[in-house]
């Protein structure tokens, strides 16, 4: 059954939720302007371990001797984590009844678990040497089967944390304050992003020693200590409700994490629907970016400006400067993406305020004067997909290793929207649909608890106004008028004080049930979950794609479904003494000649042309309910 802007489900559902009660009140400690930051710090810890692992584990697993084709399924653990894991993280969260809260026993959970993952990941040769011989074939064996099995537990886990990471922000802060929220959770990303890209770029060995003697291993404990701390100052400064155990109802069980996740994706309502729908469009433009741009660079590097091969300028030497290239690229594109965050939100029309204004009666007439206003959100998320479709349809045209790093650089605006909009707009529309009206026991009971009050009140008032007016009557001016005058009888019942008299017996008042649950704004984990599916799918789409493009057009380029991992052509041309000509054009005989990527990125741009055109519409739909 429908209705009051809860979610659609059948009557067991409803039942269980309805007997939801909680405990508390949702809270961050601290000083006012601590709050946010201390509400959202957990994700500088996630975003350095995702860079840590994206940049050097395909590097590690390598040198291990794994070969490539092998290191693309073991990556596959990102996709699928984030396919099973958040959903149902957040479902089991959403029912959790821990006296810790429903989100923080799995943010310090997961994050403890990635943090004994990330060492694992940086000291397997030194823990497959407790069970084996170093060095040997087992050795090498065990090694590498400890490496695949520390990047399955880093990606589960850190899924893990993510979902509760996004989750506890709804939990929290009301809908006024989701923009902000988010903003932070994205300058915060950002932070990690950039911290990230130095600590990667910073020879370790010599400012930690104490740590390891690698680089590899320093970074594992530096990411490990990282998230767990910061998750940790989160989890501190954070207080939830607590969700209260309750028996089923008629004996009925609760259902299954994986029956809320299908019931709730057939009941999404139409706002969140839209979101997720616009999610799926935006990522089918957005992988390809972060699979092979900096391939894509390094490409037109050795295309256009790399200098002849020769004795003192190899080929390796080439496809390092490639390489750093691609991923200065990647580095200004953080830098905007960075600022942006932290300039754009004051950018974004306060709709809350213009609410405000116009129910007091102010703003209609400032609103009619202007020419122009600022821009919603959602119109801010449409603007960034139009610019997207632009840089994309700009690599029609970009012969440069600039042009490419700046079209980048631009995307960093782009980017700053993607990992902020789509989520404030969701936390808003999670607790906008609880908003809607009661229904069923809980407004009854409400109901009967107001009325009693009311009527309690004016009970007492009668009764202190009849008290006051008896006394008044009946003070004789002299106290021996008591004893000679002989007072007359009233009637049984015409004694106004006796009829209202304090001296009856207390009715206690209609108990009132805890804080109840039963609205969407209790299933944000969930909710969260499913929007993660809608992301996650075009990875497996967009793989799959790129994997037929590069076969028609550059058959001898191999692929990775993981971000960053896109193999850089290897050409076997001799060179002579003509130079960079003579390998030009074995480049070209090598790679098949097409334009793969451009292509590749020019198709993500007309799935961002879809993107922008549901944008619009969302904005228009928001725009026209808060009026």
């Amino acid at each position: 059954m429908t209705g009051g802007g809860f979610l659609a489900v059948d009557d067991d559902q409803q039942q269980v939720d309805e007997h939801r009660e909680w405990r508390g009140v949702a809270r961050v400690m601290g000083p006012e302007w601590a709050k946010m930051p201390l509400s959202t710090i957990g994700m500088v810890g996630l975003q350095i371990v995702w860079s840590v692992e994206m940049s050097n584990a395909p590097a590690y697993l390598l040198t291990l001797g794994m070969s490539r084709s092998a290191m693309s399924v073991v990556f596959l653990a990102g996709p699928l984590s984030g396919l099973i894991v958040q959903p149902i993280v957040g479902a089991m969260a959403d029912a959790s009844t821990s006296r810790f809260g429903r989100r923080r026993p799995y943010i310090m959970g997961g994050a403890l678990l990635c943090g004994v993952a990330m060492l694992l990941l940086g000291f397997t040769r030194q823990f497959a040497g407790v069970f084996t011989s170093i060095p040997s074939t087992a050795n090498d064996g065990l090694t590498i089967a400890l490496a695949v099995l520390a990047i399955y537990c880093i990606d589960f886990s850190v899924n893990a944390v993510q979902a509760a990471d996004r989750a506890i922000l709804v939990d929290v802060w009301p809908r006024e304050e989701q923009e902000r929220g988010n903003a932070w959770a994205a300058r915060m990303g950002g932070v990690g992003s950039i911290a990230g890209f130095f600590v990667g770029n910073v020879d370790l060995t010599r400012a930690f020693p104490l740590f390891g003697s690698t680089q590899i291993e320093i970074l594992s404990v530096l990411s490990a200590l990282t998230l767990i701390g910061f998750h940790a100052a989160t989890s501190f400064a954070v207080k939830e409700r607590v969700l209260l155990a309750t028996p089923s109802v008629k004996g009925r069980k609760k259902p299954s994490a994986i029956r809320t996740i299908w019931k709730d994706v057939w009941s999404l309502p139409r706002t969140i629907r839209q979101i997720c729908l616009i999610q799926f469009f935006v990522w089918i433009a957005w992988f390809p970016i972060l699979f092979y741009y900096s391939v894509y660079v390094g490409d037109i590097y050795k295309r256009t400006a790399a200098p002849p091969l020769s004795a003192s300028w190899t080929q390796q030497m080439v496809e390092d400067e490639a390489t750093r290239l691609g991923s200065r690229a990647l580095f200004y594109n953080s830098i905007v993406s960075f600022g942006a965050t932290v300039l754009l939100p004051f950018c974004i029309l306060d709709e809350e305020k213009e609410r405000e204004e116009k129910a007091a009666g102010r703003g209609w007439r400032v609103n009619s004067a202007r020419r122009w206003r600022k821009p919603t959100l959602a119109e801010l998320w449409t603007v960034s997909q139009a610019v997207f479709v632009f840089c994309m349809l700009a690599t029609w045209w970009t012969t440069g290793v600039f042009g490419a790093q700046m079209i980048m650089a631009v995307l960093g605006l782009c980017s700053a929207v993607a990992q902020w909009a789509p989520f404030s707009l969701l936390g808003q529309a999670i607790l906008s649909e609880s908003d809607g009206p009661r229904t069923g026991a809980g407004r009854d009971a409400d109901i009967a608890l107001d009325e009693y009050e009311a009527l309690n009140a004016e009970d007492r008032e009668n009764n202190d106004r009849a008290m006051h007016r008896k006394s008044f009557d009946s003070t004789p001016s002299d106290a021996s008028d008591l004893d000679d005058v002989e007072q007359p009888r009233t009637p049984l019942g015409s004694n106004p004080a006796a009829r209202l008299s304090h001296a009856s017996i207390d009715i206690p008042p209609p108990p009132r049930k805890p804080s109840r649950g039963g609205g969407i704004g209790d299933k944000g984990g969930s909710i969260l979950g499913i929007h993660n599916i809608f992301v996650v799918i075009p990875q497996f789409l967009v793989s799959g794609f790129s994997s037929l493009v590069f076969a028609i057009f550059e058959p001898s380029r191999t692929t990775t479904p993981h971000p960053g991992l896109a193999d850089v052509p290897i050409l076997n041309a001799t060179i002579a003494d003509d130079g960079v000509e003579r390998w030009r054009r074995a480049e070209v005989e090598v790679s098949g000649g097409g334009d793969a990527l451009g292509f590749i990125f020019r198709f993500g741009g007309f799935s961002a042309i879809v993107a922008c055109w549901l944008c619009w519409k969302l904005a228009k739909d928001l725009r026209s309910r808060n009026r």
